[in-house]
């Protein structure tokens, strides 16, 4: 979606947009199972009004996003001879100077929001921050990729949960820890394990997969709801599976659409 111009990867969340979501499927996937739940939760459950915590979650992802592309970095540079399938993102390797100026400005940044959403005084929040700076540093460590799986858990689950925690009151902490954990961590880390070659389902990458496994996932959403007492975590596996049904629509219209087309007559294509 963005190229990977270098002035244009010293703004944060732009790193994360022109290395990770430069498509607009990987852009859409990322707003439906992270943005969107996100924003409902803060909505419902933060304490200030909807409006103001739908705001104040926008700048909450900032921060935390901000910390998160210095490891999403360090992956893509210091990372890559650790690992034992390296993933080349970046185009061109950065200089030194390029690479304090890119951290400096991330610090400034997530300094700035978090005392602007006088995020230092929650607990939650800042334990953390400290667990993404731990799990982060331990990801590019290991070479292993049985064992990066353990991180890369743990660092998706702080993913979705860390941007909530200084919007939502702390008895709702846990909660949002079992939506991030059903919801968003457990088809990213299929995902995961399947693209370093440690699992392999051909099915995941049909449209009518996403729609099962979300299916499946009913009993439990409606456990988590009574077991919190609100509706709210029902509504968002509930939206979710309409976004997996639009889409296994969608795939349906496109497979029904080429069974349809007659076969194109030899030698009659452009060159």
């Amino acid at each position: 979606m963005f190229p990977q111009n270098r002035f244009l990867l010293l703004v944060p969340f732009f790193y994360l947009v022109s290395t990770r979501m430069n498509t607009p499927k990987s852009f859409l996937s990322n707003l439906s199972t992270a943005w969107i739940p996100g924003l409902l939760l803060a909505a419902w459950w933060g304490e200030a009004d909807a409006a103001t915590s739908i705001a104040h979650y926008a700048l909450s992802y900032l921060a935390f996003i901000s910390i998160y592309e210095i490891g999403y970095f360090a992956n893509d540079t210091f990372g890559t001879k650790f690992d034992e399938t390296p993933r080349h993102r970046l185009k061109a390797a950065p200089r030194l100077f390029g690479g304090v100026i890119f951290v400096a400005v991330r610090i400034i940044a997530w300094l700035l929001l978090a005392n602007h959403l006088n995020a230092f005084s929650s607990y939650g929040w800042l334990a953390g921050m400290a667990a993404l700076v731990t799990v982060m540093v331990m990801h590019n460590l290991l070479a292993s990729s049985a064992l990066k799986a353990v991180t890369f858990f743990q660092m998706s689950t702080l993913r979705f949960c860390v941007p909530l925690l200084p919007l939502v009151p702390a008895d709702r902490w846990s909660d949002i820890l079992l939506v991030g954990v059903f919801h968003f961590v457990y088809p990213r880390f299929i995902t995961y394990l399947d693209s370093k070659g440690r699992l392999r389902i051909p099915e995941r990458k049909s449209d009518r997969y996403g729609l099962q496994t979300q299916l499946l996932f009913l009993p439990l959403f409606a456990l988590i709801s009574i077991a919190v007492g609100s509706v709210l975590p029902l509504l968002v596996w509930g939206y979710y599976l309409l976004f997996q049904a639009g889409r296994f629509l969608v795939g349906e219209i496109r497979s029904a659409r080429r069974k349809a087309a007659p076969d194109e007559p030899i030698g009659n294509s452009e060159s």
